[in-house]
């Protein structure tokens, strides 16, 4: 199976309790145009979503493996992130910045190469707010990039309301609109 892969990560949000802001770890894979593929946390790796994500302007490094197996999963995507979170569990029940590692995966894909891949940076708006209008500013820098254990350097080819630097094994993108 050829897939066209796009990864989204560093989403800026609010969270409600206390208007903090933060990075949540996410991706979204398109298998031939479409994406309705369960993806799960690996158990022990899950604290990195809900109230919890990584502290903006810290560096979070990444890895993709396109055809991972293990005693737990077979023929898996599966997206690792390793960054300082806001706080030490999902909740945020334990608020101390802490060093965490969130695992996604999508099990029995069998993906045999990559077409496409990307990392993205983007704002969004709290879902109470009923404007129509997105406004704000995010940076992220994601370093260590990997694929199946192999450094990559990512590519600067869209640039919407964005400044994108890369170089060796990292992207840092600032957005402001």
């Amino acid at each position: 199976m050829h897939v066209d892969e796009r990864y989204y990560i560093g989403a800026k949000e609010r969270t409600c309790h206390d208007q903090r802001e933060q990075h949540k770890p996410s991706f979204l894979i398109y298998f031939n145009g479409n994406h309705n593929k369960t993806m799960t946390y690996k158990t022990g790796y899950d604290q990195v979503q809900y109230q919890n994500g990584y502290v903006p302007g810290t560096e979070v490094g990444f890895a993709i493996w396109r055809n991972y197996s293990d005693s737990t999963i077979s023929n898996a995507v599966r997206f690792k992130t390793i960054g300082t979170a806001n706080c030490a569990n999902s909740s945020c029940t334990t608020k101390q910045q802490t060093p965490l590692t969130s695992i996604l995966e999508v099990a029995n894909t069998n993906v045999t190469s990559i077409g496409n891949w990307k990392v993205l940076a983007t704002i969004a708006k709290d879902p109470l707010d009923t404007s129509t209008v997105v406004q704000g500013k995010t940076h992220a820098k994601f370093s260590n990039v990997r694929i199946d254990g192999v450094n990559y350097t990512p590519g600067n080819t869209i640039e919407d309301y964005a400044t994108v630097t890369t170089g060796s094994y990292y992207a840092t993108i600032s957005v402001s609109k």
